[in-house]
């Protein structure tokens, strides 16, 4: 965990060692979207290009439908949680 460190002192520690900051971006994750570990992947039963997976969110386990091509069992991914709202910026 590394939020409590102050962003300058990274970016001055690194560039002490010869690793040139260029800049810092604060990025922030948005309220709902959670890491979730894929636990079980079967193919969809009427579509040929989409995935049926069960994804375990720590709370519960949810039933997402993925186009992802790459997805596999025991790999981490984000998971935007119902009422969640993503913005493009």
């Amino acid at each position: 965990d590394i939020s409590t460190l102050d962003t300058d002192k990274i970016a001055q520690a690194l560039n002490s060692i010869g690793l040139e900051v260029d800049s810092i971006k604060q990025i922030t994750i948005p309220k709902g979207v959670v890491i979730g570990e894929i636990t079980q992947k079967d193919k969809h039963p009427n579509a040929d290009k989409l995935s049926l997976c069960q994804i375990d969110i720590g709370e519960k386990i949810e039933q997402i439908i993925c186009g992802a091509k790459n997805i596999a069992t025991n790999q981490y991914v984000a998971v935007a949680t119902i009422g969640t709202t993503l913005n493009i910026m």
